[in-house]
């Protein structure tokens, strides 16, 4: 019997790879994503996490609305033991950054550019944020501040980092 969200999660993965775990729409048809894919997903964002020093008890935000990404940030910081705050992507503005801020969450994950914006102006007032994660493909990084990225960058350097040490992003009891 699992003793955490993410062992349930694995080994529900393991028993039923290749059902179907999400659906999305995605130019007007539904897209199936199976165990087999999300679990892969989130070790590739957990390893990536893992390497820009995620740890156990690292605030982790996600701002946005329900959709894959939303499952598979959540999913990866779990399977780090990093603690995840999620922040409603209608709050005004005010509340995001006094959520941000009292949560001292130092790598957050962004849905679109509009809340991206929202997260622009808020920078000045959020000292702890090391990295923005965004959903879509982000804009040049101009000046100082967090690094910048999206999930499939991100994606693409945890898969580099699982090469090379297969045990980052091991799941934390």
């Amino acid at each position: 019997m699992a003793d955490t969200v993410y062992q349930a999660f694995a080994e529900t993965c393991q028993r039923f790879p290749s059902r179907p775990a999400l659906m999305h729409k995605l130019q007007g048809r539904y897209r199936i994503i199976t165990f087999q894919e999300l679990s892969q997903m989130i070790d590739e964002v957990a390893a990536g996490l893992a390497e820009d020093g995620v740890r156990p008890g690292s605030m982790v935000g996600i701002y946005s609305y329900n959709r894959p990404e939303w499952v598979i940030a959540d999913m990866a910081t779990i399977k780090l033991g990093a603690v995840v705050v999620p922040v409603y992507h209608t709050l005004p503005e005010e509340s995001v950054g006094y959520i941000l801020r009292d949560a001292g969450v130092t790598h957050l994950f962004v849905e679109t550019p509009e809340l991206f914006a929202t997260v622009t102006r808020l920078l000045p007032t959020l000292p702890n944020l090391k990295e923005v994660i965004t959903f879509f493909k982000p804009p040049p990084k101009t000046g100082s501040g967090p690094k910048l990225l999206s999930i499939e960058m991100l994606r693409r350097a945890g898969t580099e980092a699982l090469s090379s040490n297969p045990d980052l992003g091991r799941p934390h009891p």
